[in-house]
């Protein structure tokens, strides 16, 4: 699963009746939920269960079972393909659209290159050029087709990495079950991909602080203020390693094979579907400035870019609500 570039923080304000906190390690991350005015220990449980099942459904890394997106990226070059569960093909079917939308830009068959980058892993390493052109030729969204109930991936070799998706299609699920269970406002974050229901308890906006991506954590480069919604973020800070003096971070281009090197340090999009937003944050990355926004605006979701000079865009819809506060920063009024 995909690891948010950026750690978002909520700046909560003070309240008649303090907000509830639960946390747990889940799905490779650290899992939060806030709930205001009521303690719920059940529907946490429940949550942990939920996300236990994506773990055992959607994860492509090793473990004593594999999972269901395991068995079927084996079944790769199955001329009858390989048999996979509603949700599971609802989360593909949100991969393709946007790896189609983006013209690759994410590509959900990008699995061969993570696991030769060993991204995620305790021992990632720089694969050689060999080890990259392989990789490449396996990588096609084009080449994976859902059927009736039936996932295809064209040649062996060929694997599905859902960790651009999943977590925020998880958010959304999470949000929906608060909802219809009676909670009107929670904070859900899943390792970063925040997800707001309702409003703080005087009705006031939910105030987001985004993570300065050069600084420690805790330091933040802006607030933003904003009503029920979520954030998704992608970043070259969050997940990297070094090797031979030179710093390699997790997000790979689907058609060349190394780490994405552009303008962006990172992006946050912002979106009621958490889900989308998750997508989309990849590929706008991946995109770049100009080319990400024109992606965003057809999805007609919000962004911010953090350019590697310090400067940041803020999309015009979220400019009223956003104050920068770190000082080494400016605003921009031109996309970059």
């Amino acid at each position: 699963m995909k690891q948010s570039a950026f750690l978002f923080a909520i700046v909560l304000a003070s309240c008649s009746q303090g907000p509830v906190h639960y946390t747990d390690f889940a799905i490779g991350t650290t899992v939060n939920l806030t709930l205001y005015d009521q303690d719920r220990p059940d529907l946490w449980k429940e949550i942990l269960v939920d996300l236990k099942w994506l773990d055992d459904t959607m994860t492509i890394w090793e473990r004593e079972e594999p999972s269901t997106l395991m068995r079927a990226n084996s079944a790769a070059g199955d001329p009858l393909g390989y048999p996979i569960g509603p949700e599971l093909a609802e989360v593909i079917r949100l991969g393709l659209e946007i790896s189609r939308e983006s013209q690759g830009a994410l590509d959900i068959s990008v699995g061969p290159l993570v696991k030769a980058w060993g991204v995620a892993t305790e021992n990632p390493r720089v694969p050689n050029k060999e080890e990259v052109s392989r990789a490449l030729a396996l990588v096609g969204w084009d080449r994976v087709r859902l059927e009736s109930g039936r996932l295809y991936l064209d040649r062996p070799g060929m694997m599905l990495d859902l960790g651009a998706v999943a977590k925020g299609w998880m958010a959304d699920r999470i949000v929906e079950k608060l909802r219809a269970r009676g909670v009107e406002r929670a904070i859900v974050d899943l390792g970063g991909n925040i997800a707001l229901l309702g409003s703080k308890p005087d009705g006031s906006p939910w105030k987001v602080g985004i993570q300065d991506p050069f600084q420690t954590r805790g330091r933040y480069l802006g607030i933003l203020e904003t009503g029920p919604t979520s954030l998704v973020t992608s970043g070259i800070y969050e997940r990297f390693f070094e090797q031979d003096g030179i710093r390699y971070h997790h997000i790979l281009d689907p058609k060349g094979g190394f780490p994405v090197i552009n303008e962006l340090a990172g992006v946050t999009i912002v979106h009621p579907n958490s889900g989308l937003a998750d997508a989309l944050s990849t590929a706008v990355f991946v995109l770049g400035g100009k080319a990400g926004w024109e992606l965003a605006q057809r999805y007609r979701a919000e962004i911010i870019l953090i350019n590697r000079d310090h400067t940041v865009w803020v999309s015009p819809a979220l400019r009223d609500g956003f104050q920068l506060v770190a000082g080494e920063y400016s605003l921009q009024e031109n996309l970059p």
